[in-house]
């Protein structure tokens, strides 16, 4: 894109299909943010070395994920990618915990997910109690972060 072409950008999912260029995307994508431009990332995350095994089990084992092409980050290397380029971090927090993984992403975790609308929302009250500190951070297995190009 053109330099200081926009004010926002919002990438969804998007870095963790292209995770050997996902820094140089990063990189692009924020000179094309004008001073003060927000960035917003969603993205897969690992939180800890285990959610990590368990992440690459589902992508190498679950025909819909494509292995050689999809990679989670973990949350340094994610926050790295913005930092490398420049941005300033705005707000991280960590929603992929437990109504994340049962109704989110229903290829990732088919047997998971029961239940209706009350159970949904019942998980996510759960969430909303760890998404914004440490503890949602080891757990997580998606972020989102929104980043500032400074003035």
């Amino acid at each position: 894109p053109e330099p200081e072409s926009f004010d926002l950008v919002m990438l969804i999912g998007g870095l963790h299909h292209v995770p050997d260029s996902a820094a140089l995307v990063v990189q692009n994508v924020s000179q094309a943010l004008r001073p003060g431009g927000m960035f917003v990332s969603f993205e897969p995350t690992s939180g800890n070395p285990v959610f990590k095994l368990i992440r690459d089990r589902i992508y190498d084992s679950n025909d819909i994920f494509d292995e050689a092409t999809e990679r989670a980050f973990s949350v340094a290397e994610l926050k790295g990618f913005f930092l490398s380029a420049g941005l300033e971090e705005v707000r991280v927090i960590f929603p992929g915990l437990i109504a994340y993984v049962m109704y989110y992403n229903t290829y990732a975790f088919p047997y998971l997910n029961i239940g209706g609308a009350r159970m949904v929302k019942s998980m996510y009250a759960v969430d909303r109690l760890f998404m914004g500190n440490w503890i949602g951070r080891i757990f997580s297995f998606a972020t989102i972060s929104v980043w500032r190009r400074p003035a």
